[in-house]
């Protein structure tokens, strides 16, 4: 009879170890991808991220998902990828944003870690613990952000690769930079997170005129 005998492959343990690993990577990157175009808006959430006025104002009580919903617009139109359920406008090549925040410290813990995860130093990759993926996946970010200079890691400017093949821009402003820090800029979109004194937003609204834009209030 024959003897059966077993040939050891050398290595062979870590090699389907490394595959398991880039494929949970490549599954982490998938779900990265289309988490935010699987968000499961109310209708009146709907309607106001795709709403197609040049002004969009969201009031709701806090904790109340106002935040998530303005800047999934910011993600929507800065890709230009879009939900199944969008009847709103789409954006056609890459856009000039700004976000908008009291402090630098506002615009880090609650805009910039949403948008980019927990860690700025690894934009657009989920870290252990974070409770949801990145909105914006780390394969969308074109080059690495800007900082503001002693703003704590408050990211200036971030590049988003639109579908269309351009580049967007998304750029954090604070109110604390005055009137002269937001002006003459041309912009597609601004998204205000908090909302400014009055001399501020008329410099906002100014912002976006020349293109026909829009204000996410």
């Amino acid at each position: 009879g024959y003897e059966r005998t077993h040939v050891a492959w050398p290595g062979w343990e870590a090699m389907i170890y490394q595959d398991l690993l880039r494929l949970i990577e490549q599954e982490q990157k998938a779900a990265a991808r289309v988490s935010c175009l699987l968000l499961d808006f109310y209708p009146a959430q709907r309607a106001c991220v795709a709403a197609t006025t040049p002004f969009i104002g969201l009031l709701g009580c806090n904790q109340g998902g106002k935040t998530i919903t303005a800047l999934s617009r910011v993600r929507y139109d800065t890709t230009g990828e879009y939900p199944a359920w969008w009847d709103g406008n789409r954006t056609i090549r890459g856009i000039d944003c700004w976000v908008c925040g009291d402090t630098y410290d506002t615009l880090r813990d609650g805009i910039q870690k949403k948008l980019f995860g927990s860690n700025l130093d690894e934009p657009g990759v989920m870290q252990p613990g974070d409770p949801w993926p990145p909105m914006i996946p780390a394969d969308m970010i074109v080059g690495k952000p800007t900082k503001v200079q002693n703003s704590g890691g408050c990211r200036e400017s971030v590049k988003i690769r639109h579908v269309s093949g351009g580049v967007s821009t998304i750029t954090f402003k604070s109110y604390a930079q005055g009137m002269t820090g937001l002006a003459s800029a041309t912009l597609d979109l601004v998204a205000i997170d908090e909302e400014p004194k009055w001399e501020i937003l008329h410099e906002l609204v100014a912002r976006v005129m020349v293109r026909n834009g829009t204000i996410l209030l």
